[in-house]
């Protein structure tokens, strides 16, 4: 089975939408976070249950992760995720 080598994370004020590229390079909805606020540790929250549940199912990774310009998001995926590269999207 071939996993999703991107993962796209759009940080808005009141929730998460997770989408991945699958390996049929087609788009999925992974999940969806509400969040209390935006500050780094509520991102980083997110991210923690995220990289567990890829753990938890022998899910590689992503490749890379994309983000809008929320500088908490960013600080977050820095911290929970240092060896991935991710893009900021405009």
């Amino acid at each position: 089975m071939e996993y999703s080598n991107i993962l796209t994370i759009p940080c808005q004020l009141t929730s998460t939408l997770i989408i991945g590229v699958s390996g049929m390079n087609t788009t999925i909805q992974l999940g969806v976070a509400l969040m209390t606020g935006t500050a780094q540790e509520e991102f980083a929250r997110i991210l923690r249950y995220v990289g567990s549940v890829f753990e938890q199912h022998g899910i590689p990774l992503p490749r890379i992760i994309t983000t809008d310009r929320d500088f908490a998001g960013v600080n977050a995926l820095d911290e929970m995720f240092p060896n991935v590269p991710h893009l900021l999207c405009q």
